[in-house]
């Protein structure tokens, strides 16, 4: 019997949005979180700019935390504060706490070490020009390191998109549980695929598409050269497109 065409596209098209709007709402408040995360983990360890000892351990503590918990439990651990914030604890949008939860910590941690690979000597001479703390950290510590973060964002992007696939199992809805409740019980080849495809579509439109690297030099022989790392302006359109969906 031929297959019955008629609803497959349209189900499919609201699976691609629904693990659109997880991934997307997702990553914009992760990235709110995880940045200034991973740069007060950089400022307060020891020999930072701001160097607090206790609340680097505290915060790297909580961190380590909730990036050692597997996604699946943490749905579940979570019910109650998921259903204080939303309203609910299942559906789509019940599952974009826990999806923030889990990608911020990591997010945080993935900045952290880009900043660390930020040449001291930036900083030193960021403080003896008079540069504020603040002044240091926007002006200096994340230009510097751009393009090693948007690096870091994608690999959480792509981390993020198979989180979603585990947030279908409590009714969040998305290709993952269209294609495991309705798509594979048909056993048509064609149709078991097409969420696959899309998922592999959405990985790769995550990751970057180069990044450029250039020499920069003082205009006398005294002044050491240094390596500058810069996105593409594809790399850094592709991604902010990606995010804005």
């Amino acid at each position: 019997m031929p297959f019955d065409w008629s609803w497959f596209w349209p189900e499919l098209w609201v699976s691609i949005e629904q693990t659109l709007y997880m991934v997307g709402v997702s990553l914009v408040f992760a990235i709110l979180i995880g940045i200034p995360l991973g740069v007060i983990l950089v400022v307060t360890r020891e020999g930072g700019i701001l160097e607090q000892k206790i609340v680097f351990t505290v915060l790297s503590t909580i961190i380590n935390i909730f990036r050692s918990i597997p996604f699946i439990i943490l749905v579940v651990a979570i019910i109650p504060f998921t259903r204080w914030v939303v309203g609910t604890a299942t559906g789509t949008t019940a599952a974009i706490v826990p999806l923030v939860l889990f990608t911020a910590p990591y997010i945080g941690r993935l900045v952290e070490n880009s900043l660390l690979e930020v040449d001291k000597g930036v900083i030193e001479v960021a403080q003896a020009m008079g540069a504020t703390p603040w002044q240091i950290i926007w002006r200096f510590l994340l230009p510097e390191a751009l393009g090693s973060i948007i690096m870091s964002l994608t690999i959480a992007t792509i981390g993020l998109i198979g989180a979603t696939a585990m947030a279908g199992a409590v009714g969040a809805g998305g290709s993952a549980t269209w294609r495991s409740l309705t798509v594979t019980s048909s056993f048509k080849p064609k149709c078991r695929s097409s969420p696959s495809c899309c998922w592999s579509f959405l990985s790769k439109s995550s990751k970057p598409s180069g990044i450029t690297s250039r020499k920069s030099c003082g205009e006398d022989d005294r002044t050491p050269c240094r390596l500058i790392r810069r996105p593409t302006k594809a790399y850094r359109v592709g991604f902010t497109g990606f995010s804005v969906l």
